[in-house]
């Protein structure tokens, strides 16, 4: 399934990676609460850094798999 390349909100197009972005940053908030819970953070050397290079990938890997 790709991804259109733009969508209509309210008649205003925005880019689909913004919807994707927008969509996936709600997804890593409810992974951010699991790895805290979890304690999985301990391992991290800098978790901030960590949460960031985490969104960025899986950020990265969707678009390239959603995108046409």
């Amino acid at each position: 399934m790709a991804l259109p390349a733009e969508i209509s909100i309210a008649g205003v197009y925005v880019p689909g990676l913004l919807v994707l972005a927008v969509a996936l940053l709600f997804a890593a908030w409810a992974v951010d609460a699991l790895a805290g819970r979890a304690g999985l953070y301990r391992y991290a050397w800098h978790p901030p850094l960590f949460r960031l290079a985490l969104y960025v990938g899986v950020f990265a890997a969707l678009g390239l798999l959603l995108l046409p």
